[in-house]
């Protein structure tokens, strides 16, 4: 079985592991959002950045963070919106959700401590913030998971077609990673593992096999032919034998 070119499974940066104000803002403003961009100033990446700069006392703070208030967050991470709702009011919302926790979660390392269903359970309290960001925010923080975004969902899907099966909603295709990582997890964790498909079908074309009783497993980039798309930049995905589709991740809507 061929696989993900090694040199993608020592790619991953690590997230914002001690920063809990860092992750929250990275989770909410990379929904439906282009996450890299060469231009100064644009792309989540890049205000993430400018905050870290600006407000250094709230990175791993959540009290801090939920003082800087919305309109100053705009100011730094733009105006966009998640559910018709200002995607700062919602990290703001989100913050202080957290510190009504009992005990509050105000760092990293509380977040760390403490079980994923109370964290999800208030983060996902704000409207228009849901499962698959939840588990995106305690990736950021170190906790093992997948963001199951809709391009791992087509991609995952994709796979599945081409192997005459049906196709599967979110939490099922998050499912099938972790079990083709648990299958062949090439000596890293599920992060960093989840990391490295990211990377390679965001840039080079890569094959997703679904051999049958044995779940879905990833193999290395260059094995595909063609983009699917005029436009897209390489990162194609498909199973054994069947057409590709788009895998632009940094072009891809997030599932809040």
């Amino acid at each position: 079985m061929a696989r993900i070119d090694a040199a993608d499974f020592s790619a991953y940066s690590g997230g914002w592991v001690e920063e809990i104000g860092t992750s929250l803002l990275d989770a909410v403003f990379s929904i439906q959002a282009r996450y890299h961009s060469r231009v100064p100033g644009a792309g989540v990446y890049n205000r993430l950045e400018a905050f870290r700069k600006a407000y250094q006392e709230a990175v791993n703070d959540v009290r801090a963070l939920s003082a800087i208030g919305s309109i100053n967050l705009r100011r730094i991470m733009g105006d966009s919106k998640t559910s018709r709702r200002y995607k700062a009011d919602c990290v703001v919302d989100a913050a202080n959700a957290l510190l009504q926790l009992d005990p509050p979660v105000i760092t990293a390392a509380d977040a760390r401590g403490r079980d994923s269903k109370e964290l999800d359970k208030a983060y996902m309290s704000v409207q228009g913030l849901g499962w698959v960001t939840a588990e995106y925010f305690r990736m950021l923080l170190g906790v093992p998971g997948v963001k199951a975004d809709v391009m791992v969902v087509r991609f995952v899907n994709a796979a599945l077609a081409a192997d005459g099966l049906g196709s599967v909603e979110a939490r099922a295709a998050r499912d099938l990673v972790i079990r083709a990582h648990g299958e062949e997890g090439h000596g890293v964790d599920l992060i960093t593992y989840e990391h490295a498909i990211w990377r390679t079908k965001g840039v080079l074309p890569v094959t997703f096999f679904v051999p049958r009783k044995l779940g879905v497993l990833v193999t290395r980039f260059g094995m595909t032919e063609c983009p699917c798309r005029s436009d897209d930049p390489g990162g194609v995905v498909t199973g054994p034998g069947g057409v590709g589709v788009t895998a632009d991740r940094d072009r891809a809507s997030a599932v809040a």
